[in-house]
Formats: C-alpha cells, structure tokens, sequence
C-alpha cells in the first residue's frame, strides 16, 4: 500500500507550533494569529483580553463566509471578551473555544475536510 500525503500546498494548514509561534504552511509567524481558508494574520497580542473586534476583520470578510470558528487560547481554557463574543454571534458563525494543541489539530482536520473554518490561535508557553 502506498501512502502520501496529499493536500493543497495553499491551504493554511498548521505545520508546527512551539513556545509564542506557529508554523503555518511553510511560514513561522510568532504570536498570536487569525487563520482563514485563504491564509493567516498575525494579530500581534498574546491573550484573548488584548484582543480588539477589528482583529477578525479577515474572518468576518472571508468569502464564501466562514461557518465555524475555533479558538485556541493557550495553555488554558479562557472565554473571549464579551466584545468579540458579540462579532461571534452577529457574524452567525459557530464557535469552540479550547486550549490551543488540540484547536490547532481540529482546524487541521476541518480545513483538509473542506469546512469554512477559522481558527484564532493564542500563541502561549506550550
């Protein structure tokens, strides 16, 4: 049996993480990070209460529309701010919010399944 991986090479899958970065694709981006179907921004700030609505403007202009998104928020599990959960619910999407290891595996999952997911990744110490 002959077994390959086989993906998208655009697609942005996340490849590696460690201490405050990610690997995304074939690109390392440190701290925090919004990542949609067509790619990724780094949102700079390290915790969800740092975070300001305009920061998933990339989600909320994705198109077509994103239907789940997942939030790692680092070591621990931390609800978002009230503000962004507003922009959640507005926006309609569906949202889990978990430590950020095993977002970072569902995203992967979901995006290699064809899903409209984005994943909002705290960058912490793992």
């Amino acid at each position: 049996m002959d077994l390959r991986e086989e993906f998208d090479p655009r697609l942005p899958l996340v490849r590696a993480y460690g201490p405050r970065h990610f690997v995304l694709a074939t690109t390392r981006v440190e701290g925090t990070v919004l990542v949609v179907p067509e790619g990724w921004v780094r949102l700079g700030p390290r915790s969800l209460a740092q975070l300001k609505v305009s920061d998933l403007e990339a989600a909320t202009e994705a198109d077509p529309p994103i239907e789940l998104l997942l939030i790692g928020s680092g070591r621990t599990i931390v609800e978002p701010p009230a503000a962004l959960k507003e922009v959640i619910t507005q926006a309609g999407w569906r949202h889990e919010v978990m430590a950020t290891p095993p977002a970072l595996r569902s995203f992967n999952l979901l995006l290699l399944d064809g899903r409209r997911v984005a994943g909002l990744f705290v960058a912490a110490e793992m």
